[in-house]
C-alpha cells in the first residue's frame, strides 16, 4: 500500500534509520542522518506517474546552516513491461514540526511497476546552541557542614549533572551529558536548624533533547541513608528549546531515604 509521508522512527516506515554525530570547530555539529524509506509506491499502467513522498527524519531543524542529501533506488518490481523508476528530485526542508525533513520526488510507470524501497542519505551542518539549567542543594549542617562558604569547600559532597532521559522500566537516568557547577554557598537557620544551600549551575545542555537532572550526595552523613530529591512541584526531566533556553529552580534537598513505602 503506497505510503508518501513516511516518520523515520516507524519500522513501518524506515528501515535502518540512522543518526551519526561529530563536532566541528566553532560550536557546531556534523549530522549524518541514513536509512532506507518504504513508500510501496506501486502502479499498473503504461504512464508514467509522479508523486511527493515526505521523510520527516526527527532531527530538530532551528540550528541547521546547511544540508546535502543523496538518495537511490533499493527495491524495484515489474512485470515484465515497459517501465521507469526514478528519484527524479530530493531536497531538505523543515517540516510542519519544526524538524528536518527528506522531500523526494518518485516516478514510476510499468504495468505493473512498484518503487518499493528507496535509500536516502542527508547530511546537515548545525549551530550546536546549548543551554543552562541552574538551582540549588540543600541539606542540614549537621549532615556536612562545609569549613567556609567558598564553593570549593563542597567539592565532593554534593554532585548534580544533566543525563540522557530513558522512559522506565529502564531509565529515567542514561548517558551523562555534562556535569554542574557548585557557583555559590550560603547558610540559613529554620526553626533551629542550620541549612547549608549550594547553588549550581550546569552549562552545555542541548535543546529539543529530553534531558533529567540527578542530585547525589555522597559526602552528606547521618544513621539513615540520604538521597538528594527534587523539591515537591519541580521538574527534574524537561526539554530545553529556542523559545526556552534556560531552566532555573531546579532544587533538591537531602531528605532520609526510606525505601519503599
Amino acid at each position: 500500500m503506497v505510503n508518501l509521508n513516511l516518520d523515520a522512527h516507524n519500522p513501518d516506515h524506515v528501515a535502518g534509520h540512522s543518526v551519526v554525530r561529530a563536532s566541528l570547530d566553532g560550536g557546531r555539529e556534523l549530522v549524518v542522518i541514513s536509512g532506507v524509506a518504504i513508500p510501496q509506491f506501486r502502479i499498473d499502467d503504461d504512464h508514467t506517474h509522479h508523486e511527493t513522498c515526505r521523510v520527516h527524519l526527527r532531527e530538530p531543524a532551528a540550528t541547521v546552516e546547511q544540508a546535502a542529501v543523496h538518495v537511490g533506488l533499493a527495491s524495484i518490481g515489474n512485470d515484465e513491461s515497459e517501465y521507469v523508476f526514478a528519484t527524479d528530485e530530493a531536497s531538505v526542508v523543515t517540516d510542519e514540526a519544526g524538524e528536518v525533513m527528506l522531500v523526494a520526488v518518485l516516478a514510476v510507470k510499468g504495468e505493473w511497476s512498484s518503487l518499493n524501497r528507496f535509500g536516502y542519505q542527508v547530511v546537515v551542518e548545525n549551530l550546536h546552541v546549548t543551554g543552562d539549567v541552574a538551582g540549588t542543594l540543600t541539606w542540614r549542617a549537621d549532615y556536612f557542614s562545609p569549613s567556609s562558604l567558598d564553593p570549593a569547600a563542597v567539592s565532593g559532597a554534593v554532585t548534580v549533572s544533566a543525563h540522557e532521559f530513558v522512559a522506565p522500566p529502564l531509565g529515567p537516568a542514561g548517558a551523562l551529558i555534562a556535569n554542574g557547577v557548585i557557583t555559590t554557598v550560603t547558610s540559613s537557620v529554620s526553626g533551629t536548624v542550620q541549612m547549608i544551600h549550594a547553588g549550581y549551575q550546569i552549562t552545555g545542555v542541548p535543546r529539543d533533547r529530553t534531558v533529567v537532572i540527578v542530585a547525589e550526595c555522597p559526602g552528606l552523613h547521618t544513621s539513615v541513608p540520604l538521597s538528594m530529591l527534587a523539591n515537591p512541584g519541580v521538574l527534574v526531566a524537561f526539554e530545553l528549546t529556542a523559545a526556552d533556553p534556560a531552566r532555573s529552580g531546579v532544587d533538591f534537598t537531602a531528605r532520609a531515604d526510606l525505601g519503599p513505602a
